[in-house]
This record gives structure tokens, C-alpha cells and sequence, in this order.
């Protein structure tokens, strides 16, 4: 039983041996940097005795190199401002195990890091090295509009689309789903649609532009019991039993509207009479409806007759004779025999 005891134990110490060699035996060969004041230690971690190596230097210019392990081994070391070469003329290697490789001078300029790596063992075979520039850090989050896939370390930096798009934005939307909104596109607001007329109105229609109907009601229309309907574009307005709003001046309606008042304006609008004729209006300030009167007279500034203060041409346009003026005066010059323009 003791020999057991002692063989298992054996076998067991083996298992947890072999498992520490794999987890943690298997060194990754890589090249590192600790960077100084006008230094670079270029550190080394290999499973392999190293025969030789070569790098290139980034974010600096190289003045010289010495040192390390590359010189407590004999190697022969060459650089020029970006380069750096280390080998034995005798053989000799730096052995497997993790160090200072060489010690680089150098003027830093910007983010130093190594590239174009080099390594062979004792033989000149190559050997698979990374340079490893230590933890990364950046956003680690798949779902984030700023994920790095290079990240090693989460920076607490992880952001996402803000309904515009831009990534870590501010924009979001409003309770009318405007996106950066101030919630202004979808408030409601009553407007006071007004009138002054000379003629008594017996219907009106009119749109609204710039904001959209929600609904009408009041105003003089409804006191004089006319039936009021509206889309969300039209308001119509119109009595059913004959009744009219006396001729004057008031709220004709109350209209509410959805979105930004100061941008609504009325058009089209249409006013009629108790029998059905049209009313020529004009719209003033956006919500004031105003009777436009009707002047008859001559519309032609050729005629002789012409009135600049009609709205209408009455169709008598009178015309001065050819060869004379609207007074009669004869303006083609007479002949020998007193007839004009003969």
C-alpha cells in the first residue's frame, strides 16, 4: 500500500507538473520597450537561445546602442537612425529566458514602439517574435459605435449612436419623436383667425399652411350656429339654416393647430355672401381676413378713361380718335386743307 501511496503521489505531482508547463511553460517570444529619458530598454522574452536579432525603431532617432544582455554575451552591435543590428562573430548566443536585450539611445520624437523584428537562434533559424506594446486600451463593447477590436483593456470609453447617428452624441429624440427636438413640432396651439368685412358672410373655407389642424371652433362662426369642420390642412365653415355673420369685424373662428404657430399663415381663402356670392378679400398679418371693395371702372391705363382706384373693369373704356388726344386736340398735324393728319 505504501508503494501505491507513493506512486500515485508520483503520478499526480507529474499531472500538476505537466499542466504548469503547458499553462504558463510555453513563453510567448516577444520583444517589449521601456522608454527613458534619451533611452530605449528593449527587453526580450524567448523560448529559444537567441543567435541574432534586427529591429526598426518607430517615434525616434536612433544615435547608438550598447548593453544588456547583447553585451554581457559578446554581440557585435550596429545601428543607424532607425535600425539596430546585434550578433556574435563567435557563436555566441544570449540564452532563452527573458531580459534587457540591448539598451538603445536615442532623440524620442513621438510614440516609440518596435517594428520589422528579427530574431534567429544559434543556428540562424528564424525565430517567430511579436513586438508587444502592452495593454491596449479602448472600448471593449461589440455593440458600441466606438469598439476597437485591438483593445485589451476597456477604457470605460464605450459609446453609441445618438438617434442623429453620431457616434457618443447628445441628440435624442422629443416627445414628438423629433430627433433633437424641442418637442415645439407636435405641441398645440389656438389661433385666432379674424375678419372685417363690409358684407355680411354666409360661408368661408380656407387652408392653413405651416402647421397642422387639429380642429375649430368659437369665434363668431359659432355664435351665429354656423357648422364648422376641418382636415388637417382646411377649415370650412357654413350654416345650414340660412344664418350669416353680420358685417363688422371679430373672431371669425378659433383653429387649433399642431406644430409651430408662428409659422402657420392662411391661403386660399374663400368668403360668400348670404346667396352664395364671392367676397374679395385679402389676407393680412396671416390671420386677418379683409373685405376687399369692389371699385368699377376702366382697367386700361391706355384709355382715356382709365381710373386708378378700380378693383374692376366695368367694360367702358372710351378711346381717343386716330390722330387726336383724349381732349379733342388733333396731334398728327393738319394739311393745306386743315384736315387732320391728311
Amino acid at each position: 500500500m505504501k508503494t501505491t501511496t507513493i506512486t500515485n503521489s508520483k503520478l499526480f505531482q507529474s499531472i500538476i507538473t505537466m499542466c504548469i508547463f503547458i499553462v504558463f511553460g510555453v513563453a510567448q517570444n516577444t520583444l517589449s520597450i521601456e522608454v527613458g529619458d534619451g533611452a530605449i530598454d528593449v527587453l526580450y522574452n524567448s523560448d529559444a537561445d537567441i543567435g541574432g536579432f534586427q529591429f526598426t525603431v518607430e517615434g525616434a532617432t536612433v544615435t547608438g546602442a550598447s548593453g544588456g544582455d547583447s553585451g554581457a554575451n559578446g554581440f557585435m552591435l550596429s545601428c543607424n537612425s532607425t535600425m539596430c543590428l546585434g550578433f556574435s562573430m563567435t557563436g555566441e548566443v544570449i540564452p532563452a529566458g527573458s531580459g534587457t536585450l540591448v539598451v538603445v539611445a536615442a532623440n524620442i520624437t513621438g510614440d516609440v514602439s518596435l517594428s520589422g523584428i528579427v530574431v534567429s537562434d544559434a543556428t540562424g533559424t528564424a525565430l517567430d517574435f511579436t513586438y508587444d506594446g502592452g495593454d491596449v486600451y479602448g472600448c471593449m463593447d461589440m455593440d458600441a459605435c466606438n469598439y476597437n477590436a485591438d483593445a485589451t483593456e476597456d477604457d470605460g470609453s464605450c459609446a453609441l449612436d445618438d438617434c442623429s447617428g453620431e457616434c457618443g452624441g447628445s441628440a435624442v429624440e422629443d416627445e414628438c419623436g423629433e430627433c433633437g427636438g424641442d418637442g415645439s413640432s407636435c405641441a398645440t396651439s389656438t389661433i385666432d383667425i379674424l375678419y372685417n368685412t363690409t358684407t355680411d358672410i354666409g360661408g368661408f373655407q380656407f387652408n392653413i399652411d405651416g402647421a397642422t389642424v387639429t380642429g375649430a371652433s368659437g369665434g363668431d362662426a359659432t355664435s351665429n350656429g354656423f357648422m364648422i369642420s376641418s382636415s388637417a390642412t382646411t377649415v370650412l365653415g357654413f350654416s345650414l339654416t340660412g344664418g350669416t355673420i353680420p358685417a363688422g369685424n371679430g373672431v371669425l373662428v378659433q383653429v387649433e393647430v399642431q406644430g409651430d404657430a408662428s409659422s402657420a399663415c392662411l391661403s386660399a381663402v374663400v368668403l360668400s355672401d348670404p346667396i352664395g356670392v364671392a367676397i374679395e378679400n385679402e389676407v393680412i398679418d396671416c390671420f386677418t381676413i379683409s373685405q376687399v371693395e369692389i371699385i368699377l371702372g376702366c382697367l386700361d391705363d391706355t384709355a382715356c378713361n382709365y381710373d386708378e382706384n378700380a378693383t374692376e373693369d366695368d367694360g367702358n373704356c372710351t378711346y381717343a380718335e386716330e390722330n387726336y388726344d383724349c381732349e379733342g386736340n388733333c396731334i398728327a398735324g393738319e394739311d393745306c386743307a386743315g384736315v387732320c393728319g391728311g
